[in-house]
């Protein structure tokens, strides 16, 4: 507190002033100077303005309402109201604003503080001071002696500063109380941004009473005489977001300054002294997305921080230059008050050689005294009463929001602590009530009635007259848009000693004066932010000004306390916990843990007292002392527990003797009864380890018999087929003889159906590698399924425990010891038992069958669900969940209803992805599709929802299963560009039900399967051959049984049939889009194939094939050209895009010609760039008609006889 503050404290302690009675009333007071009250016409009160304004207050009389309430002193530092002597409590509230006629404020709380004690005089007397707002931020309050208000009216910009300095006491407490008093939340009608302003870290640190904000207004009759659209709301066409910016405001303020003058385009008339340009740069700033502070990561009081935080304000570039810059040097703004700070702050960066501070003095100047003719547009903190007019409008801020500050009311923490006033927290709370009171006019007139008039901080009152009428919808409507300098960041306890230190206003004219660019002097002025966001430096925390502790300014921690990090880099300081001390001020980020036989029960203790006498604190640490267990006393000075040793028993503190003759048994005795004449027995620790090694030599025998265990994965690695298990694989790996294995369940014939067993080498706890007569089996075997067993006659050589830690442990070996150990216990208890001991024998007997009993039963069910919990399981279980949920399995006429849409397939390999890898389709028949089906016994269309055919696949089920869906992917996207998904594959793995499969295949009659019906099917397109570079599918019988149906429907059907396209991982061949490598391979493999040789897994169906073959007219030649044609016609296409691809990019890369851009063409929905049509041959001969060559209402008729094909436009 100023020393002006702390004279006028002790004048009215000291006052003793005449007490008026009923017409009692304020005494102004100026330091320790006596102004006396308003009544006297020498005390030089003057009048508030729109004092006739002021309400009576309902149940008093008109006459005994304080002058005071419509009077003020401009010179007054504080007014006092009654008598003081000892008897009486003080009541004592702070104001920041100042006294001036506007000064409606002050006046207010001076009438709420009247109505609450004017009656009540012999008991308190009242002071309020008047208190600048920057002592309101760096006084101590409530400390060392300091006068104590009970409640102080802070701003929104000092109380994260004040709350960081613990100078504020949280009311949560009081809310409560008043919600279940009133039955209603008073935060609730809080403005919603109240939250951002007052509500710090979770806790209501104010209540709301003062609203600040920025209003823009304008003179229309300028603007209309200029020809330009007005500023929203007043214009609807202009976007608030997009067209009316802060730019488009400073253009304008600069063309009205050149025709009425300078400055007369924007004037700033809402306190230019204090910090506007802080607060206008951060509107502009938050209109484009950037915020004061940069934060990144989070504080984390337990583990450090991890928070990074930097200024923001480098950001502000274009501001700079699109809006200040302009404005100060084409001289389009002025100031109405405060421009005298400001000039004086340039002063000090004017060149040297310059004759005055023209760019400063003359494109901010003042309009002189009174009320100024408003010209253009001005910045106002609230709607002026005196500006009213028809030609006066306001406008909204450009961009989204407009400046909030405002203040709120506060309970100072430790209330009652200063040396001269008992300050009561229930006493400052009952004045808060009362000025914050809805049906009292404090707090509208508060500030409806100050120079910058505005509706109060209330939400419910904006929707109620008079705020609902035209003259307040200004004002309204910018506090609903109205956000802090910080939003949506926390409150900074910096903000008000950065608005002091002015990094904002420091670049704004140095930047304009020294003709600096926009980053260098917006970099320099983040040094200001980024030192007072910088943590403390802890190597030297004893000189760094970042290491103060703001609640009592000395430099790191008390002591009982540790350092905890902070949201802005202020030091923050936590008592330590209990159990924990710290003796002296520190930065550490713990305090240091109590010694062993010490302890802290305290929070912030500075010191650790040692255990008292009979107890301990075995550990570090210890926040209460505690006794020994039973058995044990106290030793090494409460250090530690000493159990009583055997002979001897607890007795207090000590250990006692057992008496003559007697002993004890064990040690830890608690009492002289366990003392005993005889020494027991280890009977029963021996009948427990007996119960023991009969249980593990039983369960050892299904290891010895070569027990089953579950099977995770069989995959190739580096050439060789290894099988990992689902666990440990119990296979003792440095056995003398060779380990044999056999594979059951596993689904791939290779591995099922091999009669002699694998020999194996361990490569892990879970892995082993198969082999055989000449070395690692090379042969393909894939499987995520099935039974792994030792096998062979020494198979219980191999047999093996998994211990952690030991590894494999031989079963033989482990069943040995328990043998040994069983002989030697059975020897020890058969020695010492004695004719009465004989029911040991029958408990032994009892325990071991109960034992097994249990044991059994668990150790079988662990064993079965190793089986049917392994991961694919598990993963299969969910897909097959979320499948079920989309679709109801049931069972549809087999043929062409079954299709498969597109997005089925990729959603299987996409899932199973982990799983599938490289492998082909005999691992996802086996492995997931016969799975999946398996509770339903249908087809997987079925279950995942089958579909009208539209493409039949021909495939090899040896080809990787990612790339046959990638091939098939590709071919949808070329027939439906708008949604491939709509693509319906027939394919026979997923189409046909695996569990009906004689059914399927017709009973062995091809012309009844459903490979045939789905081909036959009207709805079928054509048939895609999925291809690898070696062509397997054309190698097999039953995809030339497809061919050759894909043959005589080519024919039957024409043009109504696409026929057979070859389809590859890198796409369809006859649309040109696999590259030339793959058509080139396929080619050469297909130059020289015939159809005759293709192989069947049953000759009967490769016999049955053929037959219908030769039966055909033309035989094979026929069916072998018609593939050859096919092959044909796609790499004429192929060559004719990489003619066409490479011709375009030699057209390209020419310097002498602008590259001009052939038509696009289309092809199944797709965009293409064919060759000439005047270099186009027939694709095929008669009979034979390739995929893309067919004509549509969509496309040009199809000629010409040359080697290329030709465009085809849509």
């Amino acid at each position: 507190m100023s020393p002006a503050s702390r004279s006028c404290a002790q004048a009215a302690l000291l006052a003793c002033c005449a007490a008026l009675g009923a017409g009692v009333d304020w005494v102004a007071w100026s330091g320790d100077i006596e102004l006396g009250p308003p009544s006297d016409s020498r005390s030089g009160w003057q009048s508030l303005r729109h004092s006739e304004q002021l309400q009576h207050v309902v149940g008093l009389d008109e006459g005994i309402v304080p002058n005071s309430y419509r009077f003020f002193h401009p010179n007054a530092s504080c007014y006092v109201l009654g008598t003081w002597n000892s008897t009486q409590t003080p009541v004592e509230v702070w104001q920041p604003y100042g006294e001036t006629s506007s000064a409606a404020v002050g006046a207010n709380i001076r009438g709420a503080l009247w109505v609450l004690y004017h009656d009540r005089l012999d008991q308190y007397y009242v002071i309020l001071r008047n208190v600048p707002w920057s002592n309101l931020s760096e006084d101590p309050i409530c400390q060392g002696g300091e006068s104590c208000p009970d409640v102080i009216l802070t701003g929104s910009a000092q109380l994260p500063g004040q709350v960081a300095a613990q100078k504020v006491r949280p009311l949560t407490r009081f809310l409560e109380n008043y919600q279940q008093t009133h039955m209603m939340r008073l935060e609730d009608d809080f403005p919603h941004m109240a939250f951002y302003q007052y509500n710090i870290k979770g806790k209501w640190m104010a209540v709301p009473f003062v609203s600040d904000t920025r209003l823009l207004g304008f003179n229309r009759t300028t603007l209309d005489t200029m020809g330009v659209d007005l500023p929203p709301p007043h214009n609807q066409h202009l976007s608030t977001q997009q067209e009316w910016t802060w730019e488009r405001l400073a253009n304008l303020a600069c063309n009205i300054s050149q025709k009425h003058g300078h400055g007369s385009g924007l004037v700033i008339s809402s306190g230019w002294e204090r910090e506007d340009d802080f607060n206008l740069f951060m509107l502009m700033e938050q209109a484009e997305g950037h915020r004061l502070v940069e934060r990144t990561g989070h504080a984390d009081c337990k583990n450090g921080t991890t928070l990074q935080q930097r200024c923001g304000l480098a950001n502000g570039t274009k501001t700079v230059d699109k809006f200040w810059r302009p404005v100060i040097q084409q001289r389009c703004m002025s100031w109405e008050d405060g421009g005298a700070d400001w000039d004086a702050f340039s002063k000090s960066f004017q060149p040297d050689n310059s004759s005055d501070s023209v760019l400063i003095r003359s494109s901010w100047r003042s309009e002189g005294p009174g009320r100024p003719q408003r010209t253009g547009f001005f910045v106002t903190s609230g709607i002026d009463d005196t500006l009213l007019m028809r030609e006066i409008l306001y406008a909204d801020m450009p961009g989204e929001h407009s400046y909030l500050g405002g203040a709120g009311l506060i309970l100072p923490r430790r209330a009652g602590a200063g040396a001269n006033s008992s300050c009561s927290a229930k006493e400052g709370w009952k004045i808060i009530l009362e000025l914050v009171d809805r049906n009292k006019p404090w707090m509208l007139q508060a500030n409806t009635m100050k120079a910058g008039r505005l509706p109060p901080p209330v939400a419910s009152t904006c929707h109620r007259p008079p705020f609902n009428s035209w003259q307040w919808k200004p004002a309204v409507r910018a506090l609903a848009r109205a956000i802090p300098s910080q939003y949506p960041s926390p409150g900074m306890p910096q903000i008000f000693k950065l608005q002091r230190e002015q990094p904002v206003r420091w670049a704004l004219v140095k930047a304009v004066l020294s003709n600096i660019s926009a980053s260098e002097v917006l970099a320099v002025a983040c040094t200001i932010v980024d030192e007072a966001l910088r943590p403390c430096n802890i190597s030297n925390w004893h000189n760094d000004t970042r290491c103060t502790y703001v609640v009592d300014g000395l430099q790191g921690c008390p002591a009982g306390h540790h350092l905890t990090p902070e949201e802005y880099g202020e030091l923050g300081c936590r008592k330590c916990g209990q159990g924990n001390y710290s003796s002296q001020r520190n930065v550490h980020s713990k305090c240091i843990p109590c010694p062993r036989g010490r302890h802290a029960a305290e929070h912030g203790t500075t010191h650790c007292t040692q255990c008292s006498n009979g107890k301990v604190a075995l550990t570090t640490g210890w926040a209460y002392c505690s006794t020994c267990s039973r058995g044990q006393v106290p030793a090494q000075n409460g250090e530690a527990c000493s159990p009583c040793p055997v002979g001897k028993y607890q007795e207090g503190f000590f250990c006692a003797h057992c008496p003559a003759g007697k002993t004890t048994s064990h040690p830890e005795q608690w009492e002289e009864s366990l003392c005993d004449w005889s020494y027991p027995q280890l009977a029963y620790g021996l009948e427990l380890a007996l119960v023991l090694i009969i249980i593990l030599l039983v369960h050892s025998l299904p290891l010895l018999l070569g027990c089953p265990v579950a099977v995770q994965d069989i995959y190739m690695d580096d050439g060789c087929v290894v099988v990992k298990t689902w666990g440990s694989h119990r296979i003792f790996k440095h056995s003398p003889l060779p380990i044999k294995v056999k594979l059951r369940s596993t689904g791939h014939p290779a591995a099922d159906s091999r009669t002699v067993p694998f020999m194996a080498r361990v490569r892990d706890f879970d892995e082993i590698m198969l082999l055989d007569e000449k070395g690692p089996v090379t042969e393909s075997i894939n499987s995520s399924k099935g039974k792994l067993q030792l096998a062979g006659p020494c198979k219980f050589l191999h047999a093996s425990w998994a211990i952690p830690v030991l590894g494999h442990v031989p079963v033989l070996l482990s069943d040995a010891i328990l043998l040994c150990g069983f002989g030697v216990i059975v020897h020890m208890m058969s020695t010492d038992l004695t004719p009465d001991d004989h029911y040991k024998a029958l408990v032994v007997f009892l325990g071991t069958a109960v034992a097994l009993a249990v044991s059994i039963p668990v150790h079988w069910f662990i064993w079965h669900s190793s089986f049917k919990y392994r991961p694919l399981a598990r993963k299969r279980h969910r897909f097959r969940q979320r499948l079920l949920t989309r679709h109801a399995p049931s069972s549809c006429e087999r043929g062409p209803g079954r299709a498969i849409g597109a997005d089925k397939l990729v959603e299987l390999l996409d899932y199973f992805h982990d799983y599938i890898r490289n492998r082909d389709m005999y691992y996802v028949a086996a492995n997931l599709l016969r799975p999946l089906t398996k509770p339903d016994r249908l087809s997987y269309a079925e279950l995942v929802g089958p579909h009208k055919v539209t493409w039949f696949v021909s495939h090899y089920w040896g080809m990787k299963f990612k790339d046959f869906v990638s091939s098939l992917q590709n071919m949808a996207v070329d027939a439906c560009v708008l949604d491939w998904t709509r693509s319906r594959f027939w394919v026979c793995s997923f189409s046909n039900n695996q569990w009906k499969l004689v059914t399927e295949l017709g009973g062995g009659n091809p012309l009844e399967s459903s490979f045939y019906l789905a081909l036959q099917s009207p709805s079928c397109q054509g048939t895609a051959m999925v291809l690898d570079e070696h062509a397997h599918p054309l190698k097999r019988s039953w995809c030339l049984f497809e061919i050759l149906q894909t043959c005589k429907l080519t024919c039957q059907r024409g043009d109504a049939f696409d026929g057979l396209l070859f389809c590859a991982p890198t796409g369809v061949l006859q649309h040109g889009e696999a590259n030339v490598d793959t058509a080139l391979a396929l080619a050469k493999n297909l130059s020289g194939i015939s159809l005759k040789n293709a192989t069947a897994t049953r000759q009967e169906d490769k016999d049955m094939i053929d037959a219908h073959v030769v039966a055909m007219d033309g035989g094979f030649e026929k069916v072998d050209k018609f593939v050859r044609d096919c092959i044909k016609g796609a790499l004429e296409v192929v060559h004719g895009t990489f003619e066409e691809d490479f011709s375009r990019l030699l057209r390209a890369l020419s310097s002498t010609a602008s590259p001009q851009s052939r038509s696009s063409t289309r092809l199944l929905g797709r965009n293409r760039l064919l060759p000439d049509p005047k270099l186009r041959q027939p694709v095929m001969d008669a009979g034979a008609i390739v995929g893309f060559n067919k004509s549509t209402p969509a496309l040009e008729p199809v000629g010409g006889t040359d080697s290329q094909v030709t465009l085809i436009s849509i």
